[in-house]
């Protein structure tokens, strides 16, 4: 393989990691239908309206028919949408830590670099400033 051909599979290699951070790090699903949620009424003992499924807001495991003991388990079991959000936004940095982790370096800072836009606000801010020095 020339140059060429190392290049496009880097190119290759970035655009899997970001389909794979834009479905399963960013994005909140139901653990068991997979389905994208977007609607949040203070409790973090959540149901699906897709599925029968009930899982934790905060670990996003799926609790069978009632997540309450879970969610009290990690925290308070009501919190505002900001709560919420600013819990997840910790939650996305920890998972996309670990999965960058698995990236070797050349696509790791690609990637950053091409992710810089969409991971404002999605992340904790402290830990996208960290990730945005290391793709210079």
């Amino acid at each position: 393989r020339g140059v060429r051909g190392t290049v496009g599979m880097a190119v290759a290699s970035v655009e899997a990691a970001k389909h794979h951070i834009e479905e399963e790090v960013i994005c909140l699903r139901c653990p068991g239908c997979r389905k994208v949620f977007f609607d949040f009424a203070g409790c973090m003992s959540l149901s699906c309206g897709n599925c029968p499924c009930c899982f934790c807001g905060y670990c996003m495991k799926d609790c069978g028919s009632d997540a309450h003991a879970c969610a009290a388990s990690h925290g308070e079991l009501f919190m505002t949408f900001h709560q919420f959000q600013e819990h997840h936004k910790e939650r996305r940095g920890r998972y996309l830590q670990e999965y960058l982790g698995t990236l070797k370096p050349d696509v790791r800072k690609m990637l950053l670099k091409e992710m810089q836009g969409t991971l404002q606000g999605i992340i904790a801010d402290h830990l996208n400033a960290r990730l945005m020095q290391e793709a210079r």
